[in-house]
């Protein structure tokens, strides 16, 4: 496997979560640093030395400082795409959702890696679903995936977060359970899939999808506290109690959280959390 082979299984194989997270902008973010490591195309020193900071100082949330980089870089080579996409990852910090959209489509022409395409037209499909342009986003997803097969899942995730941003829980759960089904080694689309079955009152369903999940897999743990919170609204102190003991087994720092939270402390009288928070 070549070198540029091997970029795209390192940020689409290995990176997504950001489909995770979701897929964007860390995925930018990813594609930036392996253009920067000249897994692209070799960049002038000088260049590259901008380049690196800026990303570093993106990474670290100093999007103040990473901006004249770019503008400098840029200044030198109005068609330098690691300048551009990191551009687009400053606008969305700032929550600046719209000129985001803009800095991406402006960077498109510029990619020659297809892979690399793919993430960048899906960053702009989030994007589109956060400022509530929901169908222009799915029209996209649509586009994404007839260009590549290989954005099953990515696509799936995405057009269940749409679905979920209408309120169809039913829409989303389909969705979440095609990602899973796509992404078999993906332990993030069995925890929104639990997540959806908490909110259509299926608790059981969602512990027995839950209870598959490895406890190293972060994206689990907030949706035990959600089914622990659910199982108590239900009345359901046991299952309450089961849920929380399975969070603190898994997540050390929830303990401390949990006995400052307002919902947890005004429930604290209704069951017997003692024995699970000593």
């Amino acid at each position: 496997m070549d070198k540029r082979e091997r970029s795209k299984h390192w940020l689409f194989d290995g990176g997504s979560p950001a489909a995770r997270r979701v897929l964007y902008p860390t995925a930018i973010l990813a594609a930036c640093a392996l253009l920067w490591g000249g897994f692209v195309y070799e960049a002038d020193p000088d260049v590259a030395s901008l380049l690196g900071s800026a990303d570093i100082l993106v990474r670290v949330g100093d999007v103040d400082a990473a901006e004249p980089l770019c503008d400098e870089v840029l200044a030198r080579e109005p068609e330098n795409l690691h300048a551009w996409l990191i551009r687009g990852c400053i606008a969305e910090r700032r929550q600046r959702l719209d000129e985001a959209l803009a800095i991406y489509e402006r960077a498109l022409p510029l990619v020659t890696d297809a892979a690399i395409r793919r993430d960048v037209r899906l960053s702009m499909a989030d994007i589109l679903r956060r400022c509530a342009r929901l169908d222009e986003a799915l029209l996209l997803l649509d586009d994404v995936e007839r260009a590549d097969a290989g954005a099953a899942g990515a696509v799936a995730r995405m057009r269940g977060m749409v679905a979920l941003d209408r309120n169809d829980l039913e829409g989303a759960l389909a969705q979440f359970r095609r990602f899973e089904e796509v992404e078999e080694d993906s332990f993030e689309a069995s925890a929104l899939v639990a997540d959806v079955l908490i909110k259509l009152d299926r608790p059981d369903e969602a512990r027995d999808v839950l209870s598959s999940v490895p406890p190293d897999e972060r994206a689990a743990w907030p949706v035990w506290e959600a089914l622990a919170r659910s199982c108590l609204v239900a009345g359901d102190h046991a299952g309450a109690v089961d849920a929380l003991a399975r969070l603190l087994e898994r997540d050390l720092r929830a303990r401390e959280r949990i006995q400052s939270d307002e919902f947890w402390v005004a429930h604290a009288a209704e069951v017997s959390l003692e024995g699970v928070l000593e």
